[in-house]
């Protein structure tokens, strides 16, 4: 017999009848045990992974919430400021004018109550389902949205003065020192 074929395991030779249950009895209970231990690491994962989303959920929300009431009182704010421009229009016999403004102050209102009466999660539900019915209109608004939020952007940053008097520019000779003595040149503008 060979070597390998008489290796010891647990005392008993691989010919024996019960070093073949031995070992596949070791590797099941090394199976079982990397099993019960990647268990419990995903176990662990898991749980820390749904405290990380819970409290960036809870942070999302806080944020959400304090923006949500900041437009809801700049839009409140917008629809006073058209309902007393409707009643300057009509002190000034423009009822037409007057008229386009209480429509529209209607409006925003409407959307303001809206807004104010809805929490976020209810928010979030009706833009998925607006989403969902109407795709094109969904997808032009966003590409509306993101170029007024580019314009915005883009004026609100300072532009450069262009209309600053310019510097004027000094030329100077330059002086080289040389073997031969000093010599002086005049310098091109830069």
């Amino acid at each position: 017999m060979d070597d390998a074929d008489n290796y010891s395991s647990g005392g008993r030779t691989q010919n024996e009848p019960g070093a073949e249950r031995t070992v596949k009895s070791a590797a099941q209970d090394v199976t079982q045990d990397a099993r019960r231990r990647a268990q419990e690491v995903i176990t662990k994962v898991a749980h820390e992974a749904q405290g990380v989303a819970g409290n960036f959920r809870d942070q999302a929300g806080s944020a959400f919430g304090e923006g949500k009431t900041q437009l809801v009182a700049q839009i409140g704010g917008v629809a006073r400021a058209l309902k007393a421009s409707s009643a300057q229009l009509r002190e000034d016999d423009l009822a037409g004018l007057a008229s386009f403004s209480d429509t529209l102050a209607g409006q925003v209102e409407a959307v303001h109550s809206y807004l104010d009466e809805r929490s976020g999660e209810d928010l979030l539900t009706d833009v998925q389902t607006f989403a969902r019915r109407r795709r094109g209109l969904f997808i032009g608004s966003l590409l509306a949205a993101g170029l007024i939020a580019v314009r915005f952007g883009r004026s609100s940053t300072p532009a450069p003065n262009r209309g600053a008097p310019v510097r004027p520019v000094t030329v100077r000779p330059a002086t080289v020192v040389s073997r031969g003595g000093v010599r002086t040149y005049p310098r091109e503008r830069s």
